[in-house]
C-alpha cells in the first residue's frame, strides 16, 4: 500500500528494503516536480523514518514529498500546503508527517487541506513537538498523533486514553541495518516514534479495501477494544451541511468551516450532500434523549463526521461510532492536560464584555487582523456554541486563569482575546489587560475610560473595529516590539 512521506527526501542508497514509487520535490513556487538526480539529499531525517517504517511493514511503497531544502529542516507553509494537497488529490490512503509547526497562524493554512483529506478518509499519522507544545498538524482532531515513550523498544506503542495531546506513545529506539551493513540505532524523538505507528496503520489498512476504514474503525482494529474518541477541537470537519432545528442564530462568514447549506428542519436523508460532514445544532432544554440517539445513529449510518453543537445526555455513548464525533463535554473538551497555575503570562490579553452574538463577532474581526499582521493570536471563550468559530472552548466548570494558564503553556502566543461570560460584571481591572464593553446604543466611540486601559463601542458600529485594533496595539505598543 502506499504511504506518502513529506520530509526531506529519500535516499534509497542508504537502507534496503525502502520501495519508492514516486520521488518528488515541492520547488520554487510549492510547484511539485520529480526530484533530479543532481539533488542531493541533504539529512538522512526522511530515510530514517521510511526505513523504520518498511522495517514493521516490509509491503509499504512510498511516495516522497521533498519539503526541506537544507539541513535545518525547515520548510515554508506553502510547500507544506502544497504537499498535503498533493495528497489530497492523488487521495494517498496513508500519510506520514515527522514533521510539523507550531506557528499558531499557520493553523488557518494547514488545518483545511487536513480536514478535507480526513473527509475523503485518508489517515495521517503525526509526530507531535519534541518541546510538548502545541502543534499542527498532530493536534487536529482525527490525526493520529505520537509521542515517543523511553521505555519503549522496537514496534511497542499504547494509546493514551483522554489525552487531547499525543493520542500514542511509541518506541523510538529503533536498530536499523545499513546498506554497508552496519547497524544504526534510532533517537529518542517524536520523528522516530510516529513511524512506529504508521507502520502498525499500514499493516491493518492493508487488509482492507483502500480508504475504506475511517479513524475510529481502525482505532478499534489497532487496539483490539473500543476507545473514546478524544479532541481538543472539532477541527475534523470540513465542508459541511448545519442542522439547525431549533433555530439559532449563527454568524456564517465567521464559522472556521465551509458551509454548504443550512437546514432549519431536523436530519433526514434528502438534507444531505454526498460527501459533506455534518453540524447539529441541539438545544439541551429541547432535545429528548431518545431524539439525540436518533440523530448519532442517523449522521452514523450516512458515514458523516459529525459536530455535535451542544453537551450530549450522559447516557448517550459514541464509543461505537464508525465517523469522528465532537461535542461538548466530550474528552478533549478539556484544555486543563497543560495547565499550570504558577505559570507567568507574558502576553497582551484582550478582554471582550457584551452579551449575544456581537462579542463574538468583535473577537473574529480583532482575530483577523491580528492574524494579518502576523501576530500569533488565540481566542478563548465559554459562549454558547463558540467552537463554532475556531475559538478554544472553555468548559463551564473551568475557571479564568486555569483556562488562561494553558494558553500560555501550549501556545506561548503573542496576544490573547477572552470572552468570558463571568466577566460580563468584573469591575476589577487590571492594568496589563486591555477591556473592550460592548453597549447596544450609539455613542462617541472616540472615548477612552478607565486609565487608558479600557474602551467601550457600539455593537453595532463596524467602523470601529479598526480603530480599536490601532489602540490596542498602542496600549500594549505591541508594534515596538517586534
Amino acid at each position: 500500500m502506499r504511504v506518502a512521506l513529506i520530509d526531506s527526501g529519500l535516499d534509497v542508497s542508504r537502507y534496503q528494503g525502502v520501495k519508492v514509487d514516486l520521488d518528488l520535490v515541492v520547488g520554487e513556487g510549492s510547484l511539485i516536480r520529480e526530484r533530479r538526480a543532481s539533488e542531493h539529499v541533504l539529512t538522512d531525517h526522511g530515510t530514517t523514518c521510511a526505513a523504520i517504517i518498511a522495517k514493521y511493514a516490509p509491503g509499504a511503497t512510498f511516495c516522497s514529498l521533498q519539503i526541506f531544502d537544507s539541513e535545518t529542516l525547515r520548510a515554508v507553509c506553502d510547500n507544506f500546503v502544497a504537499a498535503l494537497q498533493w495528497c489530497y488529490d492523488a487521495r494517498i490512503p496513508l500519510v506520514h508527517l515527522s514533521v510539523g509547526t507550531s506557528l499558531i497562524n499557520d493553523y488557518w493554512r494547514i488545518r483545511p487541506i487536513v480536514a478535507k483529506m480526513i473527509c475523503q478518509r485518508q489517515v495521517i499519522v503525526a509526530a507531535c513537538s519534541n518541546n510538548d507544545r502545541f502543534s499542527i498538524p498532530a493536534c487536529i482532531g482525527g490525526v493520529l498523533s505520537v509521542k515517543a515513550d523511553t521505555g519503549l523498544v522496537d514496534e511497542d506503542f499504547f494509546v493514551n486514553d483522554n489525552s487531547a495531546y499525543g493520542l500514542f506513545s511509541a518506541s523510538s529506539y529503533h536498530s536499523l541495518v545499513l546498506t554497508s551493513g552496519n547497524e544504526y540505532i534510532t533517537d529518542i524523538a517524536n520523528s522516530f516514534a510516529a513511524p512506529t505507528i504508521t507502520a502498525a496503520v499500514h499493516n491493518i489498512m492493508s487488509g482492507h479495501k483502500e480508504r475504506s476504514m475511517s479513524v475510529p474503525e481502525l482505532l478499534r482494529a489497532l487496539l483490539n477494544r473500543d476507545y473514546i474518541q478524544c479532541f481538543h477541537k472539532p477541527d475534523f470537519i470540513s465542508d459541511a451541511v448545519i442542522f439547525n432545528p431549533h433555530g439559532h442564530p449563527i454568524m456564517k462568514q465567521h464559522l472556521f468551516f465551509t458551509c454548504n447549506r443550512e437546514y432549519e428542519g431536523f436530519p433526514n436523508t434528502a438534507a444531505l450532500e454526498e460527501g459533506c460532514d455534518a453540524v447539529y445544532l441541539s438545544d439541551s432544554g429541547t432535545d429528548k434523549y431518545e431524539d439525540t440517539v436518533g440523530i448519532l445513529k442517523f449522521f452514523d449510518m450516512h458515514n458523516c463526521n459529525l459536530l455535535y453543537a451542544g453537551a450530549l445526555p450522559p447516557d448517550a455513548d459514541f464509543m461505537d461510532r464508525t465517523s469522528l464525533t465532537w461535542c461538548e463535554g466530550s474528552p478533549g473538551d478539556v484544555v486543563c492536560v497543560y495547565t499550570s497555575d504558577e505559570l507567568n503570562v507574558e502576553f497582551p490579553i484582550v478582554n471582550i464584555m457584551g452579551y449575544g452574538l456581537a462579542p463574538m463577532r468583535l473577537m473574529c474581526e480583532l482575530r483577523a487582523l491580528f492574524i494579518a499582521d502576523d501576530y500569533q493570536c488565540v481566542c478563548l471563550c465559554d459562549y454558547p456554541f463558540s467552537y463554532l468559530y475556531g475559538f478554544d472552548h472553555i468548559p463551564d466548570n473551568m475557571e479564568r486563569h486555569t483556562a488562561v494558564s494553558f494558553v500560555a503553556q501550549a501556545f506561548t502566543p503573542d496576544v490573547l482575546i477572552c470572552c468570558f461570560k463571568d466577566d460580563q460584571g468584573n469591575k476589577s481591572r487590571s492594568d496589563d489587560e486591555y477591556y473592550i464593553t460592548l453597549t447596544d446604543y450609539d455613542h462617541d466611540t472616540s472615548i477612552d475610560q478607565d486609565a487608558n486601559h479600557s474602551y467601550t463601542v457600539a455593537v453595532y458600529d463596524v467602523e470601529a473595529v479598526p480603530l480599536l485594533y490601532k489602540k490596542i496595539t498602542e496600549y500594549f505598543l505591541i508594534g515596538e516590539n517586534q
